[in-house]
C-alpha cells in the first residue's frame, strides 16, 4: 500500500504528462491562450512568448511562411530537462522567420533540452545588427564559461 502512495505522487509530477503546445501567428492575440494554431487562439508577438514560463516537454511553434519581430529569450525559470525536449519549431507551411533586428535572435542560458528546427533567425544587416543570431550560453561547475554564438 505504501508503494502505491509512493507511485501516485510520481506519476503526477511526471513533466512529460503536462507538457503544453504554444503557437504564435500575425493574425492572433496576446489576450488569446496560445495553445491553439488557429487565429483566435495563438498569440501574436514574441514579447507575450518571452513572457510566459515554459516547463519541460512544452513546444513552441511559429506559423510558417510569416515573420515575427524581437528575440526569443528563455529565462532561467524556463524549461530545464534533458528527457523532456523543449521544441522551437515552425508550423503549417514554410519555416517562420524570427527577425531580431538589433537583438539575439534566440538567446538561451543554462538549458538542457533544448531542440531548435525549422526556423529562419534575420538579424539584418552586419551594420545596422553586431548581436549575435543564437546566443547558447552553459555554466558548468568549477566557474567555466561554455559559451556558443552563431
Amino acid at each position: 500500500m505504501n508503494r502505491l502512495f509512493t507511485l501516485i505522487p510520481l506519476l503526477l509530477s511526471a513533466t512529460g504528462l503536462f507538457a503544453t503546445s504554444y503557437y504564435v501567428d500575425n493574425a492572433g492575440s496576446d489576450a488569446n491562450t496560445g495553445t491553439s494554431p488557429t487565429p483566435g487562439g495563438a498569440w501574436l508577438t514574441i514579447a507575450k512568448v518571452n513572457s510566459t514560463v515554459f516547463h519541460p516537454g512544452d513546444a513552441l511553434y511559429f506559423a510558417g511562411g510569416q515573420t515575427f519581430s524581437g528575440g526569443i529569450d528563455l529565462a532561467n525559470s524556463d524549461l530545464n530537462d534533458p528527457l523532456n525536449i523543449f521544441i522551437i519549431s515552425s508550423y503549417g507551411v514554410g519555416r517562420a522567420t524570427i527577425n531580431a533586428t538589433a537583438s539575439y535572435g534566440l538567446s538561451a542560458y543554462n538549458k538542457q533540452g533544448l531542440s531548435i528546427s525549422n526556423l529562419i533567425f534575420d538579424g539584418g544587416s552586419m551594420l545596422s545588427n553586431t548581436i549575435s543570431g543564437l546566443v547558447l550560453v552553459a555554466d558548468v561547475p568549477g566557474d567555466v564559461n561554455s559559451v556558443i554564438f552563431l
